[in-house]
């Protein structure tokens, strides 16, 4: 076990020596990012930037840009698995070969196994790493990430795939001292994933949470999903419902802070659940029914994206059905209707 000096300044090789112990023999793209704290205690980061190298053909020229940018006063991160393409997306997560946590204060209980890495973000707070002995699927990672999270109380927005960490031998200018970023312990020992499966406690099952907004008792919208997704089209607006139903998203796209751009993914999700919760008279079954038919569908709308153990598409559904004033009415076939925030739109029926 490796124990550096708190006070170790830069060293280029604990940098490399963590990448290629969490990283193992895998090849890919490594993803580091940088940004510019306005002052301490600032949670917003200016300047923010992404860059990318082979790994691990490029690995002395990925220490030296992280080495420069915290040089400079920026904060500097690096994602926590490889990457197939030069893009941090959870599609492009390689095979993992090692779980993380971000422990933010949070001690592992003793009757779990142990971390192998442990990096000291700042004094009192460690971000953790535990090696496995063979690869297992981003998806399964992902779920023992956060269980590992969940048991130890640790950081829960800290254990998904993509999640940018400190590295070693920069600085967290997130404090007054810009504390250095120690790596605290380095063992060699990986862990089997099953016996890892079975020590943790499983996700707890919550029920879905209460909508907000009730949809009317005596709407029933008695029209086959093909008429209703008609009707949806030729409505006032319609062309943006056409849109999103075949899956474009270009209206949502939108620039980040680093000059790339955004697809607008999750934002077009949200304006389809919207649509798709008001036309079925606020039943969620079938506005789930019908997003699983459309172009937008993708694998992250079964995927478990919150404490509460909601799914990114439930939590989408019940956002939309939150924002809800009124919904479609069709009683005896008459088509009046109402949008979102009471204003109104034509129909042809």
């Amino acid at each position: 076990m490796m124990a550096p000096s708190p006070t170790m300044m830069w060293s280029l090789s604990n940098m490399s020596l963590m990448w290629q112990t969490i990283y193992g023999d895998q090849a890919g793209y490594l993803c580091v990012a940088s940004g510019e704290r306005p002052k301490p205690g600032d949670q917003k980061l200016l300047g923010f930037r992404e860059r990318f190298f082979e790994w691990p053909s490029e690995a002395s020229e990925a220490v030296a840009w992280c080495r420069k940018a915290s040089d400079a006063g920026r904060e500097v991160y690096q994602c926590s698995h490889l990457l197939t393409k030069q893009r941090r997306l959870k599609g492009n997560a390689v095979p993992l070969v090692s779980c993380w946590a971000d422990g933010d204060g949070a001690h592992v209980p003793a009757d779990i196994l142990q971390p192998s890495v442990i990096v000291e973000s700042s004094p009192g707070r460690e971000q953790l790493y535990w090696l496995l002995d063979r690869e297992v699927s981003p998806e399964v990672g992902e779920v023992l990430n956060r269980r590992i999270a969940l048991t130890m109380g640790a950081d829960l927005s800290g254990w998904d795939l993509s999640q940018l960490l400190r590295p070693p031998g920069t600085r967290n200018y997130k404090y007054p001292d810009a504390p250095m970023v120690v790596l605290r312990e380095l063992t060699a020992v990986r862990h089997d994933p099953r016996e890892l499966d079975e020590a943790l406690p499983p996700l707890p099952r919550v029920a879905p949470r209460a909508p907000t907004v009730r949809p009317p008792q005596n709407v029933f919208i008695d029209l086959p999903d093909e008429e209703l997704v008609r009707r949806a089209s030729r409505a006032k607006g319609g062309e943006r419902f056409v849109a999103l139903w075949s899956g474009d998203t270009s209206a949502y796209q939108y620039t980040n802070a680093d000059g790339t751009t955004n697809e607008g993914r999750n934002e077009a999700d949200l304006a389809l659940a919207g649509r798709l919760v008001f036309w079925t008279g606020g039943d969620l079954a079938r506005a789930d029914r019908l997003f699983r038919a459309s172009g937008l569908m993708r694998e992250k709308w079964d995927e478990v994206h919150y404490a509460t153990g909601e799914t990114y598409g439930e939590h989408t559904l019940h956002k939309g059905l939150s924002d809800m004033q009124e919904f479609y009415r069709h009683p005896g076939g008459s088509a009046i209707v109402y949008a979102r925030k009471t204003k109104k739109i034509e129909v042809a029926g």
